[in-house]
């Protein structure tokens, strides 16, 4: 008896990928915390769970705009697993739904006895936070620091829970760059400004009010843009940024002209690809109080450099050799405090006031170490919260957000695990929960999520807004134009505003005017999750393409996302944005 393996590949967006997700999520993760280089484009928006039951061969409607492949041949007893590799049945994606394998646990939380779309996680994000056994104890001497900090009350009052609103994409610019966003910062004079670096190392500096002025420049770096830092209290002339070709500069944001600060394989720059595989990347940077600024590499080292010099006047073997520094974070209030993550299952807070001093016989951690932050698996970033610098935020490929509500008791279990959707890094930037920078609370977090949500027949893929405190999901940020994910979120530090990168497009949220109905969701502070979702029209809202200036020969081979630009970096082609129709098909 014959049989046909149907496997959907989605044509409407060419930012999306162009390979089927037929096996789990879980099978497709990169466990040195980064994508493969071959390949930029984001997975497909399509994992809406399926049902705990076994589940059966099934024939997805045709749908308009999707290729089809077919295979003949074998029978419903032949069907392989590409989860477990057994035979008798099939699991993964088809269409908009996974089914899961009945022989694996449920891909959200790691648990078995229920499918992902059951998970009681999934139904209730904030399900099982609460402070972990020993984790934040009422008596010694660390809560009598705390109590003595922030006094009687505010020790034992988390603060006012984040308000619950309603967002909408107020406008966006439209493949941007050449190849996917990786990192965001907003500028700290200019509150309209926002950089960004995508992972064929081009930095991009957008005027969101205006939407259409954009510089792009192509020059400063070679290879993956890893970060972007404004120093604290800069006047935003210059920014500093590290890359994959192995180098940290800082740039005029005006001009583009940079200066290396240090570069880590110091020989000619000859493509991403070397033969013996030497080739250091930074991959994580901060700028500390007094302009220090902190990278780290491929190989676990960190790299301490002085804006006057030319070479970093420090190093430092903070995480194991051969292992990659996925985040560098300076505390906000003490210069002296500093935390950085790797893919060696860790976060490390480091005392720099003993960065110099000699290890100890037989030791087998750095003598600047505080505490190491151990977690199951690769940790994509950890953050100290904005305003006190008391608390401590992660993000692990485990599928938890770790916070620590004070910063010296690290040292022990995190006072709450929420489980959260970002275990999937192939194609995509890693997903990082960031703090809000104006919450006085210290509550307020934004992250994307990998496992959509079907709105009307749509999947799509939210930026949630939880609470640290308490793990609730406050607000989901979905429009039926972004159908693609996106895994870089960044609250701007003065206005209501959010910035998401997703593939080679940034999108600006706004929450939306009181009174007036902008999306008729069915969303409710209960039931968020269900499935009984549904998404009218998206609102107008002011976009611009900025590829639409290219050829359509170069659209289609994705060679470049954005307008041309002369020497300097600046715009030679700027044309005015256009409103989007209620009834138009979105990018």
């Amino acid at each position: 008896m014959s049989r046909r393996e149907l496997q959907f590949l989605d044509a409407q967006d060419e930012d999306d990928a162009s390979s089927s997700q037929s096996g789990s999520p879980s099978a497709s993760e990169d466990e040195t915390g980064y994508p493969s280089s071959d390949d930029d484009s984001p997975a497909v928006c399509s994992d809406r769970p399926g049902p705990s039951a076994a589940p059966q061969p099934v024939t997805p409607p045709l749908q308009a705009g999707r290729k089809i492949s077919i295979k003949l041949g074998g029978t419903s007893s032949e069907l392989t697993c590409h989860v477990c590799g057994k035979k008798g049945h099939c699991a993964g994606f088809i269409g908009a739904r996974y089914f899961d394998c009945p022989n694996k646990p449920c891909y959200l939380c790691g648990q078995s006895g229920h499918s992902t779309m059951t998970c009681p996680f999934r139904i209730d994000p904030g399900h099982g936070c609460s402070a972990a056994p020993g984790s934040n104890p009422t008596d010694g001497v660390q809560w009598e620091v705390l109590r003595r900090e922030q006094g009687a009350a505010g020790a034992a009052a988390p603060g006012l829970p984040p308000q619950r609103k309603r967002w909408q994409v107020e406008s966006a610019v439209l493949r941007l760059h050449d190849r996917r966003v990786v990192c965001l910062e907003f500028h700290p004079r200019n509150q309209n400004i926002v950089l960004s670096g995508s992972k064929g190392g081009r930095i991009a500096v957008w005027d969101m009010e205006k939407v259409y002025e954009r510089t792009v420049y192509r020059s400063i770096n070679f290879w993956l843009t890893s970060a972007l830092k404004f120093a604290p209290g800069s006047d935003g002339l210059a920014c500093a940024t590290c890359s994959y070709d192995s180098t940290v500069k800082i740039f005029d944001v005006e001009t583009g002209a940079a200066t290396t600060l240090h570069t880590a394989t110091p020989r000619e720059w000859r493509g991403p690809v070397e033969e013996d595989g030497s080739w250091i990347t930074q991959m994580a940077m901060d700028v500390m109080q007094g302009g220090i600024v902190v990278a780290g590499d491929n190989k676990g080292m960190l790299y301490f450099c002085d804006p006057r010099h030319s070479s970093a006047f420090a190093t430092m073997q903070a995480h194991k050799k051969g292992t990659k520094v996925q985040s560098v974070a300076g505390n906000p209030v003490d210069a002296n405090l500093l935390l950085t993550a790797g893919n060696d299952y860790a976060a490390r807070l480091l005392d720099l006031r003993v960065l110099g001093g000699k290890q100890e016989a037989g030791a087998e951690v750095p003598r600047a170490e505080l505490a190491s932050l151990q977690h199951s698996k690769v940790i994509n970033a950890a953050y100290f919260s904005p305003i006190t610098g008391r608390k401590i935020l992660t993000t692990s490929q485990d599928n938890r957000l770790r916070v620590w509500d004070y910063v010296y008791t690290s040292d022990q279990e995190p006072d709450r695990m929420i489980v959260h959707s970002n275990n999937f890094n192939r194609y995509l930037t890693p997903f990082r929960a960031e703090w809000d920078p104006k919450d006085l609370t210290e509550r307020l977090i934004v992250c994307g999520r990998y496992i959509s949500e079907d709105f009307g027949g749509v999947a799509l893929h939210p930026v949630d807004l939880l609470d640290a405190s308490t793990g609730e999901l406050v607000s989901e940020l979905v429009d039926p134009n972004l159908t693609t994910i996106s895994p870089v979120n960044k609250l701007h530090p003065n206005q209501e505003l959010i910035v998401s990168g997703s593939s080679r497009s940034l999108f600006v949220w706004r929450p939306a005017p009181d009174g007036e109905l902008v999306r008729d969701i069915g969303l409710t502070a209960s039931n968020s999750i269900s499935d009984q979702l549904s998404l009218a029209a998206a609102a107008g809202y002011t976009f611009f393409d900025a590829d639409e200036s290219e050829t359509p020969k170069k659209k289609a081979k994705f060679a470049t996302g954005a307008p041309k630009t002369d020497d300097a970096g600046e715009s030679t082609k700027k044309k005015p944005p256009r409103k989007r129709k209620k009834d138009e098909e979105g990018p």
